[in-house]
Parts: C-alpha cells; structure tokens; sequence
C-alpha cells in the first residue's frame, strides 16, 4: 500500500468515525424524547456503538495492530447484533446457555474489557476482571466470603446477556 493510498484510507475512516459518532448523539438524543426500543435493545445499541467506536479509533491510533483492532470491531458488531436478533431468547434462557450463547458471551465479555482497558486504562477492567475471578473461585473461599458454586454456563450467560453484567444495572 502506497503512503498516498493510506493517508486516503485514514481519512475515510475518521469520516466513518465521525458520521458514528454524530450518529450515536442523535440516537442518545431521541432515545430521550420516544420509545425506540426495550430497554434491553436501547443498552444494546448503546454498547454496539461505543465499541464500535472504540475499536474503530484503536484502529487508527494503534497502527501495527490495525487488523486486529479492525476484527474486534467486526467482532461487536456481530456479537451485539446476536443479541438484538435472539434477546427474547437470550432473556428466557440466562443461566442455560447454548453453545453459540457462550461463545457469544465470552467474546461479549473479552470486547468489553478489552474496550474499557483502551479507553480508561487498567484499573476498572481489572477490578471488573477481580469479580470475574471471584464468582469462578468464590465457593473455594471459606468463612463469610463463599459463594455458591456456579458452572461456568451460568456465570458467562449472566455477566454477558442478563441482568447482572454487561446489560445490569
């Protein structure tokens, strides 16, 4: 690829940049004043979005890894756009995952660490990683800090499509 053909495929994707973002403000806007979608549909477009946004600026600013960058947003859009086709499923079934949900489900998971580590730093996806590791390992931990024993089904369907994790509160 010549520089001149480079320099033109940043500009196109800083205007792909742009035109997202402004897009993702209008959303956010009307998403104020009308209904668009179940709260669970908004929160997915919310987060469809910013990582889109996150993986496309990575894109640019990380430049030897620009495929990769480029894969994890191929990778949020289609993981986001799996939840938006089967939600109502996805909802029914939180702890009893098929086999696509957990793989839906930890590349969910992985996307969002990876995109709050780009954009804030270590600290937060490492806390969060901490509370990862403990819902694994807590019926291991005796006295007042054991937990229950989860499989491994339950705590990725929960922290990736229910009301816990990713889409909670």
């Amino acid at each position: 690829m010549t520089a001149e053909s480079k320099t033109g495929s940043w500009k196109a994707l800083d205007i792909i940049i742009a035109i997202l973002a402004v897009a993702m403000v209008a959303y956010q806007l009307l998403s104020t004043q009308y209904l668009l979608q179940t709260t669970t549909g908004h929160k997915n477009t919310h987060l469809g979005l910013a990582l889109l946004l996150v993986y496309l600026t990575a894109t640019k600013s990380a430049r030897r890894l620009w495929p990769l960058m480029l894969l994890a947003a191929l990778l949020s859009v289609a993981s986001v756009g799996y939840v938006h086709i089967f939600q109502d499923g996805l909802q029914e079934r939180v702890g009893f995952p098929t086999n696509i949900d957990m793989v839906i489900g930890l590349m969910l998971i992985v996307l969002v660490l990876e995109g709050t580590r780009r954009s804030f730093g270590p600290v937060l996806p490492l806390i969060c990683s901490l509370a990862v590791a403990y819902a694994f390992l807590g019926h291991l931990i005796p006295g007042p800090l054991h937990s229950p024993d989860f499989s491994f089904g339950q705590i990725i369907s929960r922290l990736s499509i229910g009301l816990d994790g990713i889409y909670g509160l």
